[in-house]
């Protein structure tokens, strides 16, 4: 459960103009698995990933330049199998 402090994902998503899905943990039930006691302060930590799926940034912080800099790469032609 959030917090009342703690905006909803699609608010921040629409602030910076991010269209892909984005995933919260309010809870920390997964981000505990993957860093130990670092979410247990509460930082916000983001992955941050190229357009090749890997991982370029993890951090408790979000670079915007990173972001800028990498939505600015040529969107490359893929062919994704529809569920």
């Amino acid at each position: 459960m959030a917090g009342s402090g703690n905006p909803q994902a699609s608010t921040w998503a629409n602030t910076h103009g991010i269209t892909h899905p984005v995933v919260t943990d309010p809870v920390f039930e997964y981000a505990d698995l993957f860093v130990q006691g670092k979410s247990s302060f509460g930082i916000p930590t983001y992955t941050i990933l190229n357009r090749e799926l890997e991982i370029v940034s993890w951090d408790g912080g979000l670079d915007e330049g990173l972001v800028l800099d990498l939505l600015s790469e040529p969107v490359p032609n893929v062919d994704w199998p529809m569920p």
